[in-house]
C-alpha cells in the first residue's frame, strides 16, 4: 500500500485525468438546436386555390422563436402541382458588397390532414451571386444560388387525391447579408402558385 505522500500525489493525478475526460465527453458531445418553427404561429394562411405572395416588409420575424418568417398554405386533395417559394424582399436592389454577403434559408414542413404536428420534409441554403452581365435585358445585380439541402426543384409537391389528401405546408424563410463582419437580417417574400386541372383546386 503507497504512503500517504504517494497517495497525496497521486490524487491531483487522478483529478486532473478525471477532468481531462470529463473534458473530451463534452467535446464529443453533439448539442442539436432546436427547432421551434413547427410550433410557431404562421404569419399567413391561405389556401392553394389563389396565387398569394407576402412580404415581411421588416425583420422582426427574427426576434420569435423560429426566427423565420412562416407561410402556411392548405392544398386541396386532387391532381396539381404546388410550389412554395421564398427570397430576399429587396434581393434586385441588393448592391454588390450585400450581395456577396447573401445567405438565404428555406424550410419546408408538412402536416397530413389527421396529423397533430408539422414534419420538416425539405430545406436549401442559398447564397448571393453578383452578375455584371445577366442574360437577356436584365441589369447587372444580385440573384440567389443553391449552396446545399435539398435542390429547389423539389420545392413542388404534388396534389394528392382522395378523401384525407388534403395536406398543410409551411413555408419558413430567413435572410441576412455580412459586410466586413457586420450581419444584418433582410425582409423576405414568401408564397405559392399551384396548377392543376380542377379548377376549384388551383384557379389562376
Amino acid at each position: 500500500m503507497p504512503g500517504p505522500f504517494v497517495r497525496f500525489l497521486l490524487l491531483p493525478l487522478a483529478l486532473t485525468a478525471a477532468a481531462l475526460s470529463v473534458g473530451t465527453a463534452r467535446a464529443d458531445m453533439i448539442i442539436t438546436p432546436v427547432d421551434f418553427c413547427p410550433l410557431a404561429p404562421a404569419d399567413h394562411t391561405v389556401n392553394s386555390a389563389f396565387p398569394h405572395f407576402y412580404a415581411s416588409s421588416d425583420t422582426s420575424y427574427a426576434n420569435t422563436a423560429c426566427g423565420r418568417y412562416i407561410l402556411d398554405v392548405y392544398a386541396f386533395p386532387g391532381t396539381g402541382t404546388l410550389t412554395l417559394d421564398g427570397y430576399p424582399e429587396s434581393l434586385g436592389e441588393l448592391g454588390m458588397p450585400a450581395c456577396f454577403g447573401l445567405t438565404a434559408h428555406l424550410t419546408v414542413y408538412s402536416r397530413g390532414l389527421l396529423a397533430a404536428a408539422f414534419t420538416r420534409i425539405k430545406s436549401a441554403t442559398f447564397k448571393g451571386v453578383w452578375s455584371d452581365d445577366p442574360p437577356g435585358p436584365a441589369p447587372p445585380g444580385c440573384s440567389l444560388a443553391q449552396t446545399s439541402g435539398d435542390p429547389s426543384s423539389q420545392f413542388e409537391f404534388g396534389l394528392v387525391p382522395g378523401l384525407y389528401g388534403g395536406k398543410t405546408y409551411r413555408l419558413a424563410a430567413a435572410a441576412k447579408t455580412t459586410i466586413l463582419g457586420q450581419t444584418t437580417t433582410l425582409p423576405v417574400t414568401v408564397g405559392m402558385s399551384c396548377t392543376s386541372p380542377i379548377a376549384p383546386i388551383c384557379l389562376p
